[in-house]
């Protein structure tokens, strides 16, 4: 993946995806986290989100906030990598080469099962996100046996 300064450009947007959002952690996760569950604070913004704009917690941070500005949907029975158009990052990505860096590098650290419950937690906590159409699908996932 290209390095740039997220930083910068979270900023630049005011850190929409760690706003107004539900991420899904797994017991593990939030067990890293030392939590029992992710919550927001008054203003709208995750618990992790520091003042200076960095999470407070981001070496321990759960897979939906190390893949964004991707995500996984589940479309017609199959489970997709797709890019949401609205975050500032996207025009900076090359989608085919971040989506095969998360392979190699971070899916394989998840299995099947979690993937899976992380798409039914979105699709039942979050419906309206992905009622609105503004991402790009960039390939199915394809697990190995």
């Amino acid at each position: 993946m290209k390095n740039f300064d997220f930083l910068k450009i979270c900023k630049s947007c005011q850190n929409w995806c760690c706003k107004n959002e539900n991420p899904f952690a797994s017991e593990k996760e939030l067990t890293k986290l030392k939590t029992e569950r992710i919550t927001t604070k008054k203003d709208g913004t995750c618990q992790f989100l520091g003042p200076s704009g960095k999470c407070s917690e981001y070496e321990k941070r759960p897979f939906e906030c190390r893949i964004f500005p991707f995500d996984i949907l589940e479309i017609d029975g199959k489970l997709y990598w797709v890019l949401w158009k609205n975050c500032p990052a996207t025009s900076s990505l090359t989608p085919n080469e971040s989506v095969a860096e998360f392979e190699t590098k971070l899916l394989k650290n998840y299995d099947s099962d979690y993937i899976k419950e992380y798409v039914k937690f979105h699709k039942k906590n979050q419906p309206a996100k992905y009622s609105d159409k503004k991402y790009v699908v960039v390939k199915e996932i394809k697990f190995s046996k």
